[in-house]
C-alpha cells in the first residue's frame, strides 16, 4: 500500500512539473514573441527598415493568436508592405474564421483600397458585435458610391447603422438620422430614449427638444430648449441671436400650450415679436423662420380673438397676409376676421330704434369704430394663393367663407361646387387629397346626398389600398385597419352603423377609439385624436348590443373630454336611460339633474326625470 502511495505520488509531482513547464513554455514564447515585436519597432523608428522586414518575416510564422497575427499587420503597414499585411489577414482569418476582430480590420482594410463589394461580404459578420460601425461605414460608402440608390437612406434597416456610426465617429449628425428614421415611424418612445447624456450645441439641444416634444416629454423638452439658450450665449452671459432663436421661443410657447398656460404662451410669443419688431434679429432671420415666424403671428392673434381684443387680432393677422401671402393658416384665419366684420352689431329693439333715429349708443359707436376686413379682400387673397399653390386646405376655406356670406346660395350649387372642385384636384382614379375628400364627405351628408358621400368613399378607399371586386369591402377594409388613416376608419364606422352592419362598425370604432392609440403604449383611457361623436356612435353600438358596462364607461370618458354642453347633456341623458333600464333609478336621477344643469334649455332630461318623480 506504502509503495503504490509512493509511485501515485511521484506520478503527480512528475505530471505538476510538466503542467508548469509547459506553461513556463507559453510564458516564455510569449514573451519572446512581444520582445521580439518591440525589437522590430525599435529597428523602424531607426529607420533600419530593410533588418525590421526580415526580423517580421522571421517571427511571423510564431503568431498564433488573432491580436498576435494583428501586431505583425501593423507593423507590415507601417513598413507600407499592404500585400505582406493582406496576406497575413488572410492566413489568420482562415485559422479563426468568423473572428470579429479580424473581420473588422480586413473591412476596413478592403475598404480603404477601394474593394467594396469584398468589404460588404465581409462585414456583414460584424453586425451586432462591437465592431458593427465599421459595417455601418461599409454600407455607406457603397451607396455613397452607387449612383442608382436614392430612397435607401431613410429606410428603417438604417437606424442601426446610423446608430453605429455616431459611436464609432460621436458626431450628432449620424445620431441624428438614426432618431428621425424613429420619429418618422412613429416610436417616439424609442427615439426619446436615445437622448444623450451631454448637449453641446444649441443645434442639437433644439433637435432634441423637438423629440422630447413629439414623445409627449414636455418637461424634458422644456430642460433642453433652456440649454439651447444657454449654449447661444457669451461668455459674458449675453444672448447671441442663433439662427433657431425663433424656432426655439415658438416651440416653448408650444409646451406652455400642452402644459395648460395659454398666457405664458402668448407672453413668450410677445417677447419674440418685440425682438423681431425691433429688428435686432433682421440679420439672423434663416430660410426656416419664415416657417415658424409667421405661426407665432397667427396663434397671437388667436389668442387675441379669445380674449376680444379685436384691435391686436387684425394687426397680428394684416401683417401677417402682407408678409406671408401664401401661407394658408394666415389666409384662414384673415378669412375668419373677414366674416367676423361682416357681421352686423348684435342689436336689439332699443338700438335698433335709435339706429332709425340716426342715434348710437357708446358700445355701438365703438364697434363701428373697430378695424375691419372686407370679405372680398380675404377672398381675393385666398384666389391670388391659390394660383400659386393648389393647396385643398385653402379650397375648403374659401368656399366656407363664401358659404357663410352668402346664406342664399343654393344646395345644388354648392355640389357643383364640390365636383368642380374634386375634377380639379385628382390625383388618380378616384384618388384624391385626404383633406378634400373629408370636407365632400361632410358636405354630402350635410345636404342630405348620403347615397353620393357613399359612392365617393368606398371609391376612394378601394383605389387608395388597391381593393378587388371579388372580396367584400368590408373584409378588406378590417384587413388593413392598422394601415389607415383614422378619419378613414371614422368615417367608415358612420357609414357601416347607417347600412345596419353592426359587426363592421363596432370592429372600426373600437380601433379609433382604443387600440391606434394603445398600439404607441399611452396609458390613456381613449384616444385623444378620436372625435367625440365617433365614440357616442360606439358607445350607443355597445348599448344597443347588450354591452351595458361598456358604453357607461365610454359615455363617462366622452363627458370627460367634451366641452360642448349641449353634447355633455345628450351623453348624461343617455347615461341616464342605461341606469334606469337596468333599474338603477336613483342613478339615473343623478344623471338627469347634472344633465340638466350642463344645459337647463335640454328637453329630454327634463321629460324624463319629470316623469321618473311622478
Amino acid at each position: 500500500m506504502f509503495k503504490h502511495s509512493c509511485c501515485f505520488y511521484r506520478m503527480a509531482v512528475v505530471f505538476l512539473f510538466s503542467i508548469v513547464a509547459v506553461s513556463c513554455s507559453y510564458k516564455s514564447e510569449d514573451s519572446s514573441f512581444t520582445a521580439k515585436l518591440d525589437m522590430v519597432d525599435a529597428l523602424i523608428s531607426e529607420g533600419q527598415v530593410t533588418d525590421a522586414l526580415k526580423l517580421l518575416k522571421k517571427i511571423e510564422k510564431k503568431a498564433y493568436g488573432s491580436f498576435s497575427n494583428l501586431g505583425i499587420y501593423r507593423r507590415y503597414m507601417q513598413l507600407g508592405e499592404t500585400e505582406a499585411a493582406e496576406n497575413t489577414l488572410k492566413r489568420s482569418l482562415k485559422k479563426n474564421p468568423g473572428n470579429a476582430e479580424l473581420s473588422a480590420v480586413y473591412s476596413y482594410f478592403l475598404m480603404r483600397h477601394d474593394r467594396l463589394p469584398e468589404a460588404v461580404k465581409l462585414s456583414s459578420s460584424l453586425a451586432g458585435t462591437a465592431y458593427e460601425s465599421i459595417r455601418a461605414e461599409v454600407l455607406l460608402r457603397e451607396n455613397l458610391e452607387n449612383k442608382d440608390f436614392k430612397s435607401g437612406w431613410t429606410s428603417s434597416s438604417y437606424e442601426g447603422i446610423y446608430r453605429a456610426a455616431y459611436e464609432r465617429t460621436l458626431d450628432t449628425m449620424w445620431l441624428r438620422n438614426c432618431v428621425s428614421l424613429y420619429m418618422v415611424d412613429g416610436a417616439f418612445d424609442e427615439a426619446a430614449n436615445l437622448h444623450p447624456e451631454y448637449l453641446y450645441t444649441p443645434l442639437d439641444a433644439f433637435f432634441w427638444s423637438l423629440v422630447m416634444y413629439d414623445a409627449e416629454k414636455f418637461q424634458k423638452a422644456a430642460t433642453d430648449l433652456d440649454k439651447a439658450d444657454q449654449l447661444v450665449r457669451d461668455p459674458y452671459g449675453r444672448e447671441n441671436y442663433s439662427d433657431i432663436r425663433i424656432e426655439t421661443s415658438a416651440l416653448r410657447s408650444d409646451i406652455f400650450i400642452k402644459s395648460g398656460d395659454p398666457a405664458a404662451a402668448e407672453g413668450e410669443r410677445q417677447r419674440l415679436l418685440l425682438l423681431v419688431q425691433s429688428g435686432q434679429m433682421q440679420e439672423t432671420l434663416s430660410p426656416y423662420d419664415n416657417i415658424a415666424l409667421p405661426a407665432v403671428y397667427v396663434n397671437s392673434a388667436y389668442w387675441a380673438e379669445s380674449q376680444k381684443n379685436i384691435e391686436d387680432r387684425y394687426r397680428l393677422l394684416n401683417y401677417a397676409v402682407h408678409n406671408w401671402p401664401n401661407y394658408v393658416p394666415a389666409l384662414i384665419a384673415y378669412g375668419k376676421l373677414a366674416y367676423d366684420s361682416s357681421r352686423p352689431y348684435n342689436s336689439d329693439a332699443y338700438t335698433e330704434a335709435l339706429q332709425r333715429a340716426g342715434l348710437k349708443t357708446i358700445s355701438m359707436q365703438m364697434y363701428d369704430d373697430l378695424p375691419k376686413v372686407s370679405v372680398d379682400d380675404a377672398l381675393e387673397r385666398m384666389t391670388a394663393s391659390l394660383k400659386y399653390k393648389k393647396d385643398p386646405v385653402l379650397y375648403i376655406a374659401k368656399l366656407s367663407l363664401q358659404y357663410a356670406t352668402d346664406k342664399d346660395r343654393d344646395t345644388k350649387v354648392k355640389l357643383v361646387d364640390l365636383w368642380n372642385l374634386l375634377e380639379q384636384n385628382e390625383e388618380g382614379t378616384d384618388i384624391y387629397p385626404s383633406a378634400l375628400v373629408r370636407y365632400a364627405l361632410h358636405l354630402l351628408i350635410s345636404c342630405g346626398e348620403k347615397s353620393d358621400a357613399w359612392n365617393l368613399f368606398k371609391k376612394y378607399i378601394s383605389s387608395r389600398y388597391s381593393f378587388t371586386s371579388a372580396a367584400s369591402f368590408w373584409d378588406q377594409l378590417i384587413s388593413i385597419i392598422r394601415q389607415t388613416d383614422v378619419w378613414e376608419c371614422e368615417y367608415a364606422g358612420w357609414f357601416a352603423a347607417d347600412q345596419h352592419n353592426a359587426a363592421a362598425a363596432k370592429r372600426l370604432y373600437e380601433y379609433v377609439v382604443y387600440e391606434d392609440y394603445k398600439e404607441k403604449d399611452r396609458d390613456r383611457d381613449i384616444s385623444p385624436f378620436v372625435s367625440c361623436e365617433s365614440a357616442s356612435n360606439l358607445a350607443m353600438i355597445y348599448s344597443s348590443t347588450g354591452n351595458s358596462n361598456g358604453a357607461l364607461s365610454l359615455y363617462s370618458s366622452i363627458c370627460g373630454l367634451t366641452d360642448n354642453t349641449r353634447l355633455k347633456a345628450e351623453l348624461l341623458y343617455r347615461i341616464a336611460c342605461i341606469q334606469e333600464k337596468s333599474g338603477r333609478d336613483d342613478l339615473a336621477r343623478q344623471s338627469l339633474e347634472y344633465s340638466i344643469s350642463v344645459d337647463p334649455d335640454y328637453e329630454k332630461a327634463s321629460h324624463m326625470l319629470h316623469l321618473m318623480n311622478k
